[in-house]
C-alpha cells in the first residue's frame, strides 16, 4: 500500500555513515518498483554509486547545487518528478535530498523554512524523502532545525520519531530582503497593468537587465499587482529598489493579504481560483516575500543581479 509523505532527517558524521544509511533505503526503493533521486554532493554520488555497483544504473544522481535553486522552483521540480514516475509505472518517489543551505543567514533560514514547507506541500503525495545533514561542515543551528523541520530521523539503522519536530506553521512567516540601496520608480497601479509594466520595463533597464529576464519579472511583478487590485484594497503601489547584487520590487495595498501562510508554495488545484499568481511568481523570481504592514499587506519580489 502506497502511503503520503515520508519526510525523515539523516544526521551523519561521516562517508561511512552516509553510505551505510541510504544504500539500503535506495536498493529498497528500486526492489519495490520506486523511481529513486539521489540529489547531493558529487563525492556522495560517487560513494553511494560504488556500494550500489550495477544498481546505480537505475538511480537518477544530481547535484545539489544544480537542483536546489530556489525552494519554490525545487517544489515544483519533486511534484514532475513523482508524476512522471507514476506516468511511468511507478508506485512512489523515494528521494536522497542533500540541501544546499547557502552560505548566508537568509539563505539558512529560506531552506529551513523550505525543509518545513515540504510536510504541507507533499502531504498527500507518495515520496519518501531523506535529507542528509553532514555535521562536518553545516552550522549547529541548521542541526538543530534540521530535527524541528522532520518527523522522523534516520539512526542506527532504524527510522525513529523526532521529539522536536515543530509544526511547520512556525516557520511560515515571510523572511527579511535586503535593505535596497535606492529607489529607481515607484507608480500607483490605477487598473491599467501597462503601467506597471512599463516601471518594470524601465528599471530593469536602468540594472542592464534583458530578454528573459525582463519577461519573467513582467509575469511575476504583474500577477502579484494584479492580486492586489483583484483581492486587496486600494491604493496599490509598486516600487521598484536596487540593492548591492539584487533588484527588487514591492507591491503593498491596504488590504490584510492571503490567509494561508502556504499560498504560492503549495502547486494550485486544477479547480483552484486563489493562489495561482504567487505560485507562477515564486516560479519565476529568485524570492517572493510576503508580509503584514501596518498599511496592510506588501509584496517584494527580488531577483539577483549578474556579475
Amino acid at each position: 500500500m502506497t502511503v503520503g509523505l515520508q519526510h525523515d532527517a539523516l544526521i551523519y558524521e561521516s562517508d561511512a555513515e552516509f553510505v551505510d544509511a541510504l544504500a539500503p533505503f535506495v536498493r529498497e526503493g528500486l526492489e519495490r518498483g520506486e523511481q529513486v533521486l539521489a540529489v547531493t554532493t558529487p563525492a556522495n554520488q560517487a560513494n553511494l554509486a560504488r556500494s550500489l555497483g550495477s544498481r546505480a544504473d537505475d538511480v537518477r544522481f544530481i547535484d545539489s547545487q544544480q537542483w536546489y535553486q530556489t525552494p519554490a522552483r525545487t517544489i515544483a521540480a519533486y511534484h514532475s518528478a513523482i508524476n512522471d514516475g507514476l506516468k511511468s509505472g511507478a508506485n512512489r518517489l523515494r528521494v536522497i535530498g542533500e540541501v544546499d543551505f547557502g552560505t548566508t543567514e537568509i539563505e539558512h533560514a529560506e531552506w529551513t523554512r523550505y525543509e518545513s514547507v515540504l510536510n504541507v506541500a507533499f502531504g498527500p503525495r507518495p515520496a519518501w524523502i531523506v535529507c542528509p545533514y553532514d555535521v562536518r561542515r553545516l552550522p549547529d543551528r541548521i542541526i538543530d532545525d534540521a530535527r524541528r523541520t522532520h518527523p522522523h530521523a534516520i539512526a542506527g539503522g532504524e527510522r525513529l520519531p523526532v521529539e522536536q519536530f515543530t509544526d511547520p506553521a512556525h516557520f511560515a512567516g515571510a523572511l527579511p530582503l535586503p535593505t535596497p540601496d535606492r529607489l529607481l520608480g515607484q507608480v500607483e497601479h490605477d487598473g491599467r497593468l501597462r503601467t506597471v509594466l512599463q516601471l518594470v520595463e524601465h528599471t530593469c533597464g536602468q540594472v542592464g537587465l534583458t530578454g528573459e529576464q525582463v519577461t519573467d519579472l513582467n509575469l511575476a511583478v504583474g500577477e502579484l499587482a494584479t492580486n492586489a487590485m483583484e483581492h486587496g484594497v486600494p491604493p496599490v503601489q509598486v516600487r521598484a529598489f536596487s540593492g548591492k547584487d539584487s533588484l527588487v520590487y514591492e507591491i503593498s495595498d491596504a488590504g490584510e493579504g492571503p490567509t494561508d501562510p502556504w499560498v504560492g508554495f503549495v502547486p494550485p488545484q486544477p479547480n483552484q481560483i486563489r493562489g495561482r499568481g504567487l505560485w507562477l511568481a515564486r516560479q519565476l523570481a529568485d524570492r517572493v516575500e510576503i508580509a503584514s504592514t501596518p498599511r496592510g499587506t506588501s509584496a517584494r519580489v527580488e531577483v539577483r543581479l549578474p556579475r
